[in-house]
């Protein structure tokens, strides 16, 4: 495991409660690198590589990992631009090897209930907002890769499509945007800011008059990141393309964000 912060822990947590054995635990840049210039020991059968650092070290430590002959889930963003994850997403194709990116929103009970409303609706707008107060976590990264990526990764694994066009963007700083894009039938309107005075975690679906919103926190049914790593540990590496797909789509709006 690289990256024993609030997520790192989180995994680690779930994974030992299943039976799992952490062989490794890396959480500086040197303990890394010394890590991967080593021989391996303790591995058994399938070598497994959890990755969550700070954003600016993914690209690195995931394609050390695969090369390595790691599969490798990784928190979002995969990398910070596109490119980058095109060359990863290869490599581990390649290698023969998973790549699975973090999205445990993605099994999160309220995915579900989001899901069916979005089915319901069929067209019309979805707004994602995620305000968040200030904290130290995320700050390498622009705040498009470290908050929007995450509802952008979840109205593409909605829409199923590729093709979009951006209709505005406004940059207030770092740590606030607002994005609003064109996907087939839907507008998809995303505001995140991690300098709010107040959380507002809420996804508001709306068509004329008609009006749903979705409260994530209020779907508690399961545990969202034990369901993932169900999925990623049941997964091949030719299952690549269809984890990929969203969480590529995500980071290379999130990127242009960042250029804008």
């Amino acid at each position: 495991m690289i990256g024993m912060g609030v997520m790192g822990k989180r995994h680690k947590e779930r994974l030992l409660k299943k039976g799992f054995e952490i062989v490794q635990e890396l959480d500086s840049y040197e303990s890394v690198v010394a890590f991967f210039q080593g021989n391996e020991n303790g591995f058994l059968e399938r070598k497994i590589l959890f990755i969550a650092s700070p954003a600016n070290t993914h690209f690195e430590y995931v394609k050390r990992g695969l090369l390595k002959g790691f599969d490798v889930f990784v928190e979002k963003p995969v990398a910070l631009d596109v490119t980058e994850v095109e060359e990863l997403e290869q490599l581990a194709i390649q290698q023969k090897r998973i790549l699975f990116p973090g999205h445990s929103e993605r099994y999160h009970a309220g995915f579900s209930v989001l899901e069916k409303a979005f089915n319901d609706f069929k067209e019309g707008k979805i707004s994602f907002f995620r305000h968040n107060t200030y904290s130290k976590r995320g700050r390498d990264v622009s705040v498009a890769l470290d908050l929007m990526v995450h509802d952008l990764e979840m109205f593409f694994a909605l829409t199923k499509s590729k093709d979009y066009e951006i209709l505005f963007c406004r940059t207030f700083s770092d740590d606030a945007i607002e994005l609003e894009i064109c996907c087939g039938t839907w507008v998809g309107y995303f505001s995140v800011d991690r300098n709010a005075r107040t959380l507002r975690r809420e996804i508001l679906l709306e068509k004329g008059l008609k009006q749903e919103k979705i409260f994530f926190a209020d779907c508690n049914e399961f545990d969202a990141l034990e369901k993932e790593h169900e999925v990623f540990f049941s997964k091949e590496y030719d299952d690549l393309k269809e984890e990929m797909f969203s969480a590529k789509l995500a980071v290379e709006i999130a990127s242009k964000m960042v250029s804008a």
